[in-house]
């Protein structure tokens, strides 16, 4: 073949070629590919190729060229979901792209083949957009489109959607052969149904048919088809194609139109409702009251009257206006307004609608018992939002858990507006601090789904750190499905550092006990200042009392500089606050440096180290003699706070202690060696006397004198030392709030002090120098305890734990003794008295758990009345709506049909609220028993008619007694709210066409009631649970209902003395047996 012919080919081509070299510079193009990115002839050659792709995939587009070079291969159009060409005009469109790499004069090439593709690509969205049009029509069909074969098993070729929503049944159910729909239709109408579309088929004539079916949940519905038979070219019918639709609602609707009808004057009396009719002036020219509602006058003084010779005027000043907007506009209104009536304050809710005879129609209703418990809920709302503790509410079906709510407590806590935390996740709390065993308890229970308590470190944000109590706990919806996780947050930073500084305080008495250098105490004690005082700086300054001089300066973190400052001033010169508390022995607080005159020079010195405050406090010894000065350097001018100076306070005691200790050690040390030396001494002196023995009779005499007065100094530095000995004896005695004990190897207490032995109504006379098993306040086991512990101890063991005697609790600590040759012969005991802390613990505790208890309870509340109210709330408005669309003449029974949904719909809403209201009165403890004489037969009857209205169809009501005397003396109120509870249970959880069978009889002044019917019955898993707040079966959560009725029920039972029972089996039905007291 010639390289013209090739030639004519390339450019004869309706695709687009262009072959590029591995660089990708287009090296030849054909006049399509030109045409196709609106280049001139030749215009597109030695041009790179990202010259013809938007620039937004050109980085993207070099990848794939640079990585295609290295394994050059075939590539057919499609392969890729999405490419985009760049015209010269700059105009991107899509393109079809296939790749051919080749070999020319040795030379890696790729031919390139293009093809333009926006129509082909509008063709298909257009295609997508009729396919999703036609699809959204058929799925918002209120029934299924269907073509079947013409069969008795009516086998699918298709079925819409919407069969799921009228048969149970999916579509896979069907088009498997698993379930035919032939097979539902109900048994008497199959021959009927049959025979119809036989009828049509044979006439070749549309037909439309009624007929019932049996749904998978083993319902009866009604079903309506209009369809048509498909017939072939030649003649013959092959499918029938068309609609149905449930009509069991319209089907239930006429059937009970004419019952509703027939009981519409029932219903009036039943409503506690007031009506009136006015006139455009607003006088009264009809007036009807039930008597359930509550009117103000009889209706003989309202009659013929203006509305304000019947009302005060600052009502009518309310009313008025709204009676001419609604005889002006045409339109319905209400307003709300309240009157005095014997006392109380009563509210009402008027609605108004206007007559076609130029009149009003005025529905007036008590709505103060509603008024109250909205009142009671939205301030038990509020108080949920104003709780101390910090509330968040996590979506746990959402990615990364987001905030979905804060209360206000949180940003008190944190810092943090509910606006900047909605829809992040919680872990910005802890920034950069995720090393916490905390976290990964908390990561546990979120993935396993679970509840957790746990203490972490969380940071607010002005970025400080607190310690945040978090208690976690995952909220379920319907089928255990996890929704939400609520986190409740507590502040406890201040008391892990009361804590903290606790065991500090605790670590520094037991340096002390231990003997270990003074300066090492001190300079814990320094470090517990700084860590506990914000921006401070601490230091202890020694004084020597008989020269009223510094001996030593002990600050760690002080500046060089200003601490040598310090270390130039004399005593008494009062030129530095410490000096001052020294020499006044009294507290010192500057609280600005710079401004006192006197400290000029330290002031100056404290300015250049940023120290501008000191608090300056004299250490007293126990003769009240000045051991040193405490000094705290704050780097803001200030002065200490109450919990700053009980902190000090605490310091300084300790200061005192180890400073005292610390010098009576050091005397006690040097009169040691002062006694040792003058032993080795003395001995010296005896061996030298010993050779000098036959020395004169004088030097005899003179050597005894000496030896007399050695004698009476051994005996003042014993003296010394039982002095220092009942230093610390008195120390530990003063020891607050616990006891310190000494016992030794044979288990001899061989000291004991503490401020704790009042308590036991002991001294340390009364017990010290006993063994163990030798102290009577003790028993055995906790003598046994006690040596065991001692064992341990003397072991080398530091322990800590908590023990309980006498009824309070102690935290216990042991250390070892040791004697001079560094061996270990006695146990130091310390207990101190954690009683109070141990009560704040438990308070706290159960504060939380109530406050869960509240969160729990409050969750379920709405979440519940969210979903109770929407159904009926939803029926009443598109009801609404239909008969506002429905308003001209001659659609007065749609109109009917519509108002009886929405009547029905309110009883719903007012049961829903009954059970509420009755709910708060329980909780509230404000009610009350109002016996009264009534017959109860006819009282029954009464409820039944009232309940009747509910029924389903073919329902029945049985009543059987076997009571003599049935006139008795109780509260009607609380008998009508069990019998009317009990009986519309029964017939919401019954199917149509059955038996209730209510029986009455008394015995004894007692009365037996006994309630059964045959509906879905209470699994036996739930039955344990029947008479909680809130439950429901889960075989009757499909039905709408509070789970606040039966126990509401047991609650009343239970307040006039009587019991509830029961006996059910599921799938069968329910027994409930009720008796209470009477008086006849």
């Amino acid at each position: 073949m010639s390289a013209t012919l090739f030639q004519n080919i390339f450019e004869s081509s309706v695709e687009g070629i262009l072959v590029v070299d591995k660089t990708g510079l287009i090296v030849k193009a054909n006049t399509a590919a030109e045409q196709i990115f609106e280049y001139g002839k030749g215009q597109l050659e030695h041009k790179f190729i990202e010259t013809l792709i938007p620039e937004k995939y050109r980085h993207f587009h070099k990848e794939y060229r640079k990585n295609y070079n290295k394994k050059p291969k075939a590539r057919h159009s499609g392969k890729l979901t999405e490419l985009w060409g760049l015209k010269k005009n700059g105009t991107a469109f899509p393109i079809d792209i296939s790749l051919s790499p080749i070999t020319a004069d040795g030379k890696n090439m790729t031919i390139t083949f293009l093809r333009d593709i926006s129509e082909r690509r509008s063709a298909i969205e257009a295609l997508k957009e009729s396919e999703r049009k036609q699809k959204s029509l058929i799925s918002s069909l209120p029934g299924f489109v269907y073509r079947t074969k013409i069969d008795k098993n009516y086998t699918p070729e298709y079925f819409s959607d919407g069969i799921f929503k009228i048969t149970g049944y999916r579509n896979t159910a069907f088009t498997s052969g698993k379930v035919h729909f032939g097979n539902i239709i109900f048994e008497k109408d199959r021959p009927y149904t049959w025979n119809t579309l036989q009828e049509a088929i044979s006439k070749k004539k549309p037909f439309s048919i009624e007929y019932r079916i049996i749904s998978k949940s083993g319902e009866l519905k009604y079903l309506f088809e209009q369809g048509k038979a498909i017939f072939n070219n030649n003649g013959k019918a092959i499918a029938l194609e068309g609609f149905i639709q449930d009509i069991s609602d319209r089907i239930l609707l006429q059937r009970t139109v004419k019952r509703k009808q027939a009981k519409n004057t029932a219903l009036l009396e039943a409503l506690p409702d007031t009506m009136f009719i006015l006139d455009s002036e607003g006088n009264y020219i009809d007036f009807y009251s039930s008597q359930n509602s509550k009117s103000i006058l009889p209706q003989s003084d309202i009659l013929g009257k203006h509305i304000t010779e019947v009302l005060p005027q600052d009502v009518c000043d309310k009313i008025q206006p709204v009676i001419q907007d609604t005889f002006h506009y045409k339109r319905h209104n209400s307003v709300e307004y309240d009157l005095n009536i014997n006392g109380s304050t009563h509210f009402f809710e008027a609605r108004l609608v206007p007559l076609n005879n130029n009149s009003i129609l005025s529905i007036v209703r008590d709505v103060t018992e509603r008024k109250n418990a909205e009142n009671t809920l939205r301030i038990r709302t509020r108080a949920l939002a104003a709780a101390g503790n910090g509330v968040l509410i996590v979506d746990a079906k959402q990615p990364d858990y987001p905030i979905v709510y804060a209360n206000d407590a949180f940003t008190e806590i944190t810092g943090f507006k509910q606006s900047e935390v909605m829809g992040k996740n919680c872990r910005f709390l802890q920034c950069d601090d995720r090393d916490q065993k905390a976290i990964r308890t908390m990561k546990k229970a979120v993935e396993e789904g679970s509840s957790c308590k746990v203490i972490l470190r969380n940071y607010k944000k002005d970025g400080s750190m607190f310690y945040n109590e978090l208690t976690i706990t995952p909220v379920y919806e319907n089928q255990n499905e996890l929704s939400h996780f609520i986190g409740v947050q507590n502040d406890v930073t201040q008391r892990i550092k009361e804590n903290t500084l606790k065991n500090q305080m605790r670590q520094v008495l037991e340096m002390i006990v231990q003997e270990l250098p003074l300066t090492e105490v001190i300079k814990k004690l320094v470090e517990i200042a700084e860590t506990h005082l914000n921006n401070t700086l601490a230091a202890v300054i020694l004084m020597d009392v008989k020269t009223n001089t510094i001996q030593k300066l002990i600050s760690p973190n002080l500046p060089l500089e200003f601490k040598e400052k310090l270390e130039g001033v004399e005593i008494n010169a009062g030129l530095c606050p410490c000096a001052a508390a020294a020499i006044y022995k009294k507290n010192v607080i500057v609280e600005d440096l710079t401004v006192n005159n006197q400290l000029r020079d330290i002031g100056m010195s404290a300015m250049q180290n940023q120290l501008k405050s000191s608090w300056s406090f004299p250490v007293f010894s126990s003769v009240k003699e000045v051991l040193g000065v405490f000094t705290v350097y704050s780097k803001v001018s200030q002065k200490p706070q109450k919990h700053e100076k009980n902190l000090i306070d605490g310091i300084i005691n300790l200061l005192s202690i180890a400073i005292e200790q610390g010098k009576v050690r050091t005397e006690l040390y040097e009169s040691r060696r002062s006694l040792a030396s003058y032993a080795q001494n003395l001995e010296n002196e005896v061996e030298k006397r010993t050779r000098e023995l036959r020395a004169t009779l004088q030097e005899l005499v003179e050597t005894n004198l000496n030896l007399n007065d050695q004698i009476i100094e051994t005996k003042a530095a014993e003296d010394q030392a039982r002095t220092n000995e009942a230093l610390f004896s008195a120390i530990a005695k003063k020891f607050p709030k616990g006891v310190i004990g000494v016992i030794d190897s044979s288990n001899k207490l061989i000291f004991i002090g503490g401020d704790e032995l009042k308590n036991f109504d002991l001294t340390a006379k009364d017990i010290k120098n006993k063994l163990i098993d030798q102290i009577e306040i003790l028993n055995t086991d906790q003598k046994n305890f006690i040596k065991e512990i001692v064992r341990r101890t003397l072991a080398g063991k530091h322990l800590s734990f908590e023990v309980k005697f006498k009824g309070h609790t102690y935290s216990v600590n042991t250390t070892p003794l040791f004697n001079l040759n560094e061996e270990i012969n006695k146990a130091l005991l310390v207990y101190n008295n954690i009683s109070e802390n141990k009560r704040v613990e438990i308070e706290i505790l159960n504060a939380l758990r109530k406050e869960q208890e509240l969160n729990d309870l409050k969750s379920r509340f709405v979440s519940m009345a969210s979903h109770e109210f929407r159904t009926p709330l939803s029926t009443i408005l598109s009801s609404a709506t239909l008969i506002e669309r429905q308003n001209e003449p001659g659609k007065e029974e749609k109109r009917l049909n519509y108002v009886s949904r929405i009547k029905s719909n309110v009883r719903n809403l007012v049961k829903i609220l009954n059970d509420f209201l009755s709910l708060s009165k329980l909780e509230a403890g404000n009610l009350s028993i109002d016996p009264q004489k009534f017959d109860l037969l006819p009282f029954l009857n009464g409820i039944i008619e009232e309940v009747a209205m509910n029924k389903k169809g073919g329902q029945t009501i049985k009543v059987t007694h076997g009571m003599k005397k049935t006139t008795i003396s109780h509260d009607p109120k609380v008998i009508r709210l069990i019998v009317t509870n009990l009986l519309s249970n029964a017939i919401k959880y019954s199917p149509e066409n059955s038996i209730i069978e209510v029986a009455l009889n008394s015995k004894n002044k007692t009365v037996y009631f006994q309630f059964k019917d045959h509906g879905i019955g209470v699994p036996e898993e739930d039955q344990k649970s029947l008479f909680t707040r809130f439950f429901r079966a889960h075989n009757a959560s499909h039905i709408q209902g509070t789970g606040l009725g039966l126990y509401i029920v047991k609650q009343y039972v239970n307040l006039i003395g009587g019991a509830i029972n029961y006996s059910s089996t599921e799938g069968k039905g329910t027994t409930f047996f009720v008796k209470f007291p009477v008086n006849y």
